[in-house]
């Protein structure tokens, strides 16, 4: 083609080939051009059928368009080249190279440049917004039709030229070509189309940019055609979390399938949004970020249902709590036990019952059923179900506000239960917690959030995947956060669990948040001394989490069976055996206002729970006076007392526990 002279216009090189046809760099009167040339094949029946007249008329409509970030058609004309009608566009030359070009040899810094993006954000959207206020649609935007000058300056290529193409030849035996990634769900559906299929060409182009992958794919055009129609992307944040939660709700909105609920008039109104919020987040060194920390150590009491009797006397003999952990699921229903709390100035925080709500064992507790942000009492949640942005935010927000309508001291974020770090609730989770801090700036909260953490500890026992865990957490940085970690619990014997457990709470304390380690009983006191904020468990009952018991069926009526805390061995035991061992060693007997030195079975089943309280009281003002024996001598006591009370023929449930706590916590004080 070099050489060749056609209508006037003599080819000087060859800019590039496309699905469509070929582009050259052309002369005409000493002044240089670009010459579309398409493919016969190519084009729509319309205009094979009605000939260059259609195609000048719709050519003519294009030349409206004038703008500085669009190129300019000049001319159009016919060209037969042996016995073949081949139809070209002339158009504006720009030195410089498309987007997609641009992007393989500059993507990694361009991300990294939130003013460069926005520059070339913004001039994009004028262009298309010059593009649409004469009715027209590009239709085919993609990194390959957006040309980067060498100022820096952004043009529009092809807009419009979709419109006189046949997109049957798409495909060849099945492959993809290029322009399909980008096509809104009603172009493929064939529907009426307006300018917010550009602007979800637009998303997916922005959905590129971040991630270097495409928001749907498929092994041919077929499957791909029908993931975008079907299909919800993955969230960005999974491949590229330093995006701002605010640009990739936006990008996730401009994904909608319906056009209606991409929610922007126009391009300009998008390019100001996009100007105005951040694209990147907003990285804080750990030496700025304001400590948040519990001012002493604090150990919450997760309530059961039954056990408002008990707290009630406790607190009415002049008993302190610090603080209360309470099912989200028992409200409305007990009530009154929230009334008490209120009427001694306890604080108290949610577990929300998220992390339920993905089994299907949740549909047989009525408390849980009836929660407001249960929306389907036969069907279990999945990751699914928060494909959409809007589900999200409903279901945070319903969350919330349940906390909020009981005034809880902070809020929970809406958490569940991962089996790793690649689990996909793990991803639901920290969109969660985005949305949830975009919920209290929204609705102006300044109550503090917290983020639950539910994950099985034998993934964490790999340091590289702690140290993961901490990164993904630390992106949106909550003011807390509480962990229900699977496999840890008081008696646990495995020291290498035990030891990633700690480990991972101190790598988290490095961020300056308060930690509340849940559900973790005596083991608790230990984690005081390394460092750790907090620690919960119920009245000498709920010493673990585990995901059994998400999918345990309890009864109406449910209790606990009652325990008896002997502190000197450091263990809670039934009632039956704790009488007998206070019997033959009086050494152990309580002397608090409860129990009063009594031994006997009815005295101690009595008093079993308000003397728990009041001595974990006594240990916890102990531990913040700093007058407390280091845990490992406290351990290492109470096993000597069960090794003698076992010498004499009394069965004790298994204590090797104590040895592991002696073993791990040795480890971090050296």
């Amino acid at each position: 083609m070099l050489g060749k002279n056609i209508n006037g216009y003599t080819v000087i090189d060859s800019i590039g080939s496309g699905a469509f046809g070929h582009t050259y760099k052309v002369q005409k009167d000493e002044k240089i051009y670009a010459m579309k040339i398409l493919k016969p094949e190519a084009m729509s029946f319309e205009i094979q059928s009605e000939g260059f007249v259609r195609f000048q008329r719709e050519i003519r409509a294009l030349q409206k368009v004038k703008s500085d970030y669009v190129v300019e058609y000049y001319d159009s004309g016919e060209w037969i080249d042996k016995s073949v009608k081949h139809y070209y566009i002339i158009m504006e030359y720009i030195e410089g190279m498309d987007f997609d070009r641009y992007l393989k040899l500059h993507r990694t810094t361009f991300i990294k440049r939130e003013d460069l993006m926005k520059d070339i954000f913004s001039q994009i959207l004028k262009g298309l917004f010059d593009i649409h206020k004469v009715n027209i649609i590009h239709r085919d935007l993609k990194p390959a039709n957006i040309y980067i000058t060498i100022h820096s300056k952004v043009k529009l290529l092809d807009f419009g030229l979709v419109k006189m193409l046949d997109y049957s030849t798409i495909t060849t035996k099945g492959k993809l070509v290029g322009t399909p990634l980008f096509m809104a769900p009603e172009m493929i559906e064939g529907k009426e189309i307006d300018y917010r299929s550009d602007l979800y060409s637009f998303g997916v182009l922005l959905y590129y940019i971040y991630t270097n992958k495409y928001p749907f794919t498929g092994e041919n055009v077929f499957v791909l055609l029908n993931n975008i129609v079907q299909q919800f992307p993955k969230r960005i944040s999974d491949t590229f979390p330093n995006i701002s939660n605010a640009m990739e709700n936006i990008i996730l909105k401009l994904l909608e399938k319906q056009p209606y609920l991409r929610p922007f008039k126009d391009a300009k109104e998008l390019e100001k949004v996009i100007l105005d919020i951040p694209l990147l987040q907003v990285k804080v060194s750990l030496h700025k970020i304001k400590d948040k920390s519990f001012p002493k150590k604090r150990f919450f009491v997760r309530l059961l249902h039954t056990e408002k009797t008990e707290v009630e006397r406790y607190l009415k003999a002049g008993g302190s709590i610090d603080g209360v952990e309470y099912p989200a699921n028992y409200l409305p229903k007990y009530k009154n036990q929230l009334s008490d709390l209120k009427k001694f100035a306890i604080p108290f925080f949610f577990d929300p019952s998220t992390n339920r709500l993905a089994y299907s064992k949740f549909a047989d507790t009525k408390g849980l059923v009836e929660l407001p942000y249960v929306y389907d009492q036969y069907n279990r949640i999945t990751p699914k179900h928060f494909s959409s942005l809007e589900n999200i935010r409903k279901y945070t927000a319903d969350v919330l506000n349940w906390q909020l309508r009981w005034d809880v001291d902070f809020l929970v974020a809406p958490f569940h239960y991962s089996k790793t770090l690649s689990d996909e609730w793990l991803s639901v989770d920290l969109k969660l917690i985005e949305e949830s801090f975009d919920f209290k700036e929204k609705k102006n909260i300044k109550k503090e959030i917290f983020a639950g953490i539910c994950i099985d500890i034998e993934d964490l026992t790999d340091e590289e995947n702690r140290l993961e865990l901490i990164n993904k957490y630390s992106r949106r940085l909550p003011d807390g956060f509480i962990f229900y970690i699977n496999n840890i619990y008081e008696k646990t014997t495995n020291r290498a669990q035990l030891f990633a457990y700690i480990d991972l709470l101190l790598k988290f304390k490095q961020l300056k948040r308060p930690l509340i380690a849940a559900r973790v009983g005596n083991l608790g006191l230990g984690l005081m001394e390394v460092g750790i904020d907090s620690f919960s468990s119920g009245i000498a009952s709920l010493t673990s989490f585990s995901e059994q018991t998400l999918l345990s069926n309890r009864q109406k009526g449910y209790d606990m069976e009652r325990k008896y805390y002997i502190k000197d061995l450091l263990v809670s035991l039934k009632i039956g055996l704790a009488n007998e061992i206070l019997e033959r060693f009086p050494g152990y007997r309580c002397s608090c206002k409860f129990c009063q030195n009594e031994y006997r079975i009815d005295k101690i089943y009595n008093c079993a729970k308000v003397h728990f309280l009041q001595v974990r009281s006594e240990e916890m003002k102990l531990i913040n006076d700093k007058k407390s024996r280091t845990f490992i001598e406290l351990a290492k006591s109470a096993k000597a007392h069960l090794d003698k009370i076992k010498k004499t023929g009394i069965v004790l449930p298994p204590y090797n526990h104590i040895e592991t706590w002696i073993d791990v916590f040795s480890e971090f004080r050296r």
